[in-house]
C-alpha cells in the first residue's frame, strides 16, 4: 500500500507514539492487544496529551475486549477498530470487516483452506466447535497440508451487511485454554466474556493443587479498582463448575476458586512478545 509505516516492535514507547503523531501525521495502529492498543502504553500516551487521536486501529494475536473498544473509541475518538488472524507459518486466515463484531472474521478462502476438525482430524459441521487446520493456498516455500495452528472456532456462512458473502469463521482462542477440572470443562474465553461487565481486560488462569485441593487461580487486569468477591460470586452464578456446590456434607473440599484483581499491567508478560500466558497448568509438573 502507498503509505508510510513506522515500525516500532516491542520497543514502542509513549514517547515514541506521541512523536509518530505530532510528526508525521500517524492516524493508524497496528499491534496486539497486549502490548500496544489499548493497554497499557495509549492509556499513559493519552494521560501525557489530552488531545491524542487514533483514527483506526488494526489488532491482532489476542482478542480484544468490548471494554478496552469503548475506551478507545471515547477516549481517542477511533472511528474504526478491526481483527487481523493470521498464523506464524501460514500467514493469513480471516479478517474483520466494520460490520462484525466480536471475534467474527471473514475467512480468507483464497489464501489458507481453513478446516473445523475434532480430536481425531475430522471435519465437523458448520457451526460446530472445534480445532482449526490450515492448508497454504499460496505458500511457495513449502507445502503446509492441514496444518494444525493451535486455535479452536467455529465456522458459519453468511450474508454480510458489508457485501462479502461466505464463511464466517468465530475465533474462539487458543486449544490449550480448556480448564479441565473436577470432571467439568470451562473454556477461558467464556470466563474473560463473563468478567466484560466488569471491564476486566486481561485473564490468566492457573490450575494447581493447595493442601491437597484442586484450586483454579483467577487473575484479572483493569483499568478500574475491582473486588475479588464481587467477581467471584459472579462467576459462580455463571459457571456451576466455579461454585462451592462441589463440598461434602463432611465438609471435604475438593475444589476452590480463587480470584485477585490486579491494576492495569499487572500480570506478567513475555519479554519478547509482550503475550500473557492465559492459562497455566501447574497439575503437571
Amino acid at each position: 500500500m502507498p503509505v508510510e509505516a513506522f515500525s516500532a516492535g516491542q520497543q514502542v514507547t509513549a514517547e515514541l507514539m506521541l512523536m509518530l503523531v505530532r510528526d508525521f501525521s500517524v492516524n493508524v495502529l497496528l499491534g496486539q492487544p497486549t502490548v500496544v492498543p489499548p493497554l497499557p502504553l495509549l492509556r499513559e500516551a493519552r494521560r501525557r496529551d489530552p488531545g491524542l487521536r487514533i483514527e483506526k486501529i488494526v489488532y491482532g494475536g489476542t482478542p480484544m475486549t468490548e471494554s478496552d473498544k469503548q475506551w478507545l473509541r471515547e477516549e481517542l475518538g477511533t472511528r474504526s477498530i478491526t481483527s487481523i488472524l493470521a498464523a506464524n507459518d501460514g500467514a493469513q486466515i480471516g479478517y474483520q470487516c466494520e460490520r462484525l463484531g466480536g471475534t467474527l472474521h471473514h475467512v480468507n478462502d483464497d489464501y489458507n483452506l481453513v478446516e473445523v476438525v475434532d480430536e481425531d482430524g475430522v471435519p465437523v459441521p458448520d457451526g460446530e466447535t472445534g480445532h482449526l487446520l490450515i492448508t497454504a493456498m499460496q505458500k511457495f516455500e513449502g507445502p503446509l497440508i492441514r496444518y494444525r495452528i493451535g486455535d479452536v472456532g467455529r465456522v458459519t456462512v453468511r450474508d454480510c451487511s458489508c457485501g462479502v458473502s461466505g464463511r464466517v469463521l468465530e475465533y474462539l482462542g487458543r486449544s490449550d485454554g480448556l480448564l479441565k477440572f473436577k470432571s467439568a470443562t470451562v473454556h477461558h474465553g467464556d470466563i474473560l466474556a463473563a468478567l466484560e461487565q466488569f471491564q476486566v481486560s486481561q485473564l490468566q488462569a492457573e490450575l494447581t493443587t493447595r493442601e491437597g485441593t484442586e484450586t483454579l487461580v483467577l487473575r484479572t487486569e483493569s483499568r478500574v479498582e475491582l473486588d475479588p468477591a464481587t467477581l467471584r460470586a459472579a462467576l459462580a452464578d455463571a459457571f456451576p463448575a466455579l461454585s462451592d456446590a462441589h463440598l461434602y456434607d463432611d465438609g471435604l473440599r475438593m475444589f476452590e476458586l480463587v480470584v485477585e484483581c490486579r491494576p492495569e499491567g499487572g500480570l506478567d508478560r513475555n519479554p519478547v512478545s509482550g503475550k500473557i500466558r492465559t492459562v497455566i497448568d501447574r497439575r503437571l509438573s
